[in-house]
């Protein structure tokens, strides 16, 4: 498992979710476009048991994990849209 130090906001572009099985084979499990984040397991304090990878290139913002869990604690539109995405 992996501890998430930085999230991804996409403005346009495509990550994929890789997990790894327990035979080590790799599987897509979620698309992440502009109406997403990677970084989910940030805001449910937990660790990172995939990983992401760029799938088409475009543009975003990278932001610290303790940056974005600071905003989702405020419960606002952050934490609503983020939510929503879980």
């Amino acid at each position: 498992m992996l501890s998430v130090v930085l999230c991804s906001l996409l403005v346009s572009g495509l990550l994929s979710v890789i997990a790894t099985t327990d035979d080590g084979a790799a599987i897509e499990v979620a698309i992440i476009g502009r109406e997403g984040f990677a970084g989910v397991p940030i805001v449910l304090r937990r660790p990172a048991t995939s990983q992401i990878v760029v799938q088409m290139p475009g543009e975003g913002y990278r932001v610290r994990a303790d940056i974005l869990l600071q905003e989702f604690r405020r419960d606002g539109a952050f934490q609503i849209a983020a939510l929503q995405q879980i």
